[in-house]
């Protein structure tokens, strides 16, 4: 997914003809918040799937979903501000691009594993 929103970020690029290519930046490689969101979503929809279904939920699983609501939408986008940009809201480096989106991918896969338990996909 990365490699292709990569892709596709240097492909629309917008290139006065015969000028310069317009490279990406630090920015362009912040995929966390892509992750991030879409995980909450599919996470929400899985569990409001299985209540439709009828299939209860169990209180772990709340709790851990309740936790990575809290956690994915309120801790780690204020931990990214204060620890991976700086104070022209630029990332400091390609470690802290990095730093993030781990723990991006890492809230995806936590929000993967509860939609299938919750689900049963």
């Amino acid at each position: 997914m990365a490699a292709l929103q990569t892709w596709m970020r240097a492909s629309s690029r917008e290139q006065v003809p015969g000028g310069p290519k317009i490279p990406l930046t630090l920015d362009d490689a912040a995929f966390w918040i892509d992750w991030v969101v879409t995980a909450m979503v599919a996470m929400f929809l899985a569990q409001l799937g299985s209540s439709l279904k009828g299939d209860p939920i169990s209180a772990p699983l709340v709790c851990v979903s309740s936790a990575v609501l809290f956690l994915g939408g309120g801790v780690f986008p204020w931990c990214v501000k204060q620890l991976c940009y700086d104070g022209t809201g630029r990332f400091k480096s390609w470690v802290h691009v990095a730093m993030a989106d781990l723990v991006g991918l890492a809230i995806l896969f936590a929000c993967v594993v509860v939609g299938v338990k919750a689900y049963g996909a």
